[in-house]
């Protein structure tokens, strides 16, 4: 592998790795909102 193949892997393993943390966040987030009474939801 040369050297731009490293640095593209590299990119794409940190690319996947916070797209995958972004969309477990973003899961995480609505799943613990559902929790909520309607009351304490101040984004409504």
């Amino acid at each position: 592998m040369t050297q731009m193949g490293y640095v593209f892997l590299g990119y794409s393993v940190v690319c996947g790795a916070l797209a995958a943390y972004s969309v477990r966040v973003i899961l995480r987030g609505r799943k613990l909102s559902r929790t909520l009474p309607p009351d304490e939801r101040t984004w409504q």
